[in-house]
């Protein structure tokens, strides 16, 4: 995703890395080390994924969460489609 977001023109010292983070929790965890609840940020994800990953950052304090997503299309997105409706959830009544 980093260069993806280099390649359409985001400048690279703008995108942070969590090469600690094995899953999408773990990294908005992490990101409170980082950035402070209130500032804005851009999630970039897949969009079959987003909704779950700004839950996560909300669910991490964060207030200003907003997202963008790569466009492409790849016949594995049906099969996790399906597994995002289930992880949304498993986050949705997970604490922080």
């Amino acid at each position: 995703m980093a260069r993806y977001l280099v390649t359409q023109g985001v400048p690279r010292a703008s995108v942070l890395l969590d090469l600690e983070g094995n899953t999408t929790w773990d990294t908005a965890m992490n990101a409170r080390a980082l950035l402070k609840p209130d500032e804005p940020l851009i999630v970039v994800s897949s969009y079959f994924h987003l909704t779950r990953t700004k839950l996560a950052f909300q669910k991490a304090g964060f207030t200003r969460v907003y997202s963008s997503y790569s466009r492409y299309f790849e016949l594995r997105d049906l099969w996790s489609l399906l597994r995002e409706f289930g992880g949304f959830y498993a986050y949705w009544w997970r604490k922080a």
